[in-house]
């Protein structure tokens, strides 16, 4: 059965998150090689982050967890989330937050009251309620962008995402955009589209998630 949700519903922000506790291995000698001098622009770091991440079928990430964690990487939305995270923690970017999510149906079917959806039977067995799924939150300029890391592959020494153009801001090859409408506003007082955003990921098919839960990265 759907669980139909009252707008804040279970949404919480926790304690920081020390990314050590998942690089175990961290050394400021070790991330050397990942903390060039980078453009100052931001949005220039974050790109050449991801690209170097995503570099050789992502052995820029493979490289980080074998270096840094004794976790082996298997390609996870959080392992990935994690490892742009502690990079951009490393560039001195100041608020960066895990932003976990679920599954919801489509707003239109559901006359636009935020519905979580059945889990598949892969996540329910794992005794999840839910359909998962994280990005990362970034604050720049006091604006916070919506990053899926996993989500892109470097072709022709370019980055590109692996979502269709209508998941992202406009004019954005990276940053998710929120869904905000007034109907939804509406059917959903009290919920913060900000701090717990939905979002579509689309690719070979349509999906919207809701981001339930944040947590901020700091290094130690």
């Amino acid at each position: 059965m759907e669980e139909s949700l009252n707008a804040n519903l279970g949404d919480e922000s926790h304690e920081p998150f020390k990314l050590t506790t998942l690089f175990d291995k961290y050394t400021q000698e070790k991330v050397g090689g990942f903390h060039p001098q980078l453009d100052t622009n931001p949005h220039a770091i974050i790109e050449t982050l991801l690209q170097e991440l995503h570099s050789n079928a992502q052995q820029g990430f493979k490289e980080l967890f074998t270096l840094l964690s004794t976790q082996p990487f298997q390609n996870t939305c959080h392992q990935c989330s994690y490892a742009l995270g502690l990079l951009l923690k490393l560039q001195g970017f100041n608020a960066v937050f895990l932003l976990d999510s679920y599954q919801v149906e489509p707003p239109e079917k559901t006359k636009y009251s935020i519905t979580k959806k059945e889990p598949e039977k892969k996540f329910a067995s794992q005794g999840l309620q839910y359909n998962p799924h994280c990005l990362l939150g970034v604050v720049i300029n006091d604006v916070e962008y919506l990053i899926s890391p996993k989500h892109f592959i470097v072709a022709h020494d370019l980055l590109h995402s692996t979502l269709e153009p209508e998941s992202h801001l406009f004019k954005s090859p990276v940053y998710l955009r929120r869904i905000i409408t007034d109907q939804l506003r509406e059917k959903n007082q009290g919920w913060d589209p900000v701090a717990f955003p939905l979002w579509l990921k689309l690719d070979t098919e349509q999906k919207y998630y809701k981001v339930f839960s944040r947590t901020q990265l700091i290094i130690d």
